[in-house]
């Protein structure tokens, strides 16, 4: 469970380094540049999914550790979609403003409650958090739609 919303950082951390000035004297798009950060993000995902299916056969839940991986990655997905709607390509910008960290927190929170809340009473009913990826796509798709419109200005 922690891994999946910590997993989400991973997209922090290809974004945390970049200055986007240098961006504009190339023809990349804003759409571009947030699927090429998210697809490096995806990638990592499969390094967090590894670890958390080795550390459940490591700790002698080797039958919870598919849904430890599908908990892991549902959850992940929804984070990092909610940290891309709310700070498109300037996620460190969470930290700074408390207006949107408080956003963040209570948008990714809120909807992770019922999955968690499952999968204690049950290991697989918590495969039901995959369904997040289905929100989280659209959200997805809706914060490329609004930090393109806002043309670049990020934070």
């Amino acid at each position: 469970m922690l891994a999946g919303v910590l997993g989400s950082t991973a997209y922090t951390w290809v974004t945390a380094f970049d200055k986007f000035g240098p961006y504009g004297c190339l023809p990349v798009g804003i759409v571009t540049l947030i699927r090429s950060k998210l697809t490096s993000a995806g990638l990592l995902q499969a390094v967090q999914a590894a670890i958390v299916a080795v550390a459940s056969l490591a700790a002698g839940g080797g039958a919870i550790a598919l849904p430890a991986v599908g908990v892991t990655l549902g959850l992940s997905a929804w984070a990092l979609a909610v940290t891309i709607y709310l700070a498109g390509l300037s996620p460190n910008e969470l930290v700074y403003d408390p207006k949107v960290l408080a956003a963040h927190l209570g948008e990714v929170g809120v909807p992770i409650i019922a999955p968690v809340a499952l999968s204690f009473a049950s290991p697989w009913l918590g495969l039901m958090s995959l369904v997040l990826a289905v929100p989280a796509a659209l959200l997805v798709s809706a914060g490329i739609r609004r930090w393109e419109a806002a043309g670049g200005v990020f934070f």
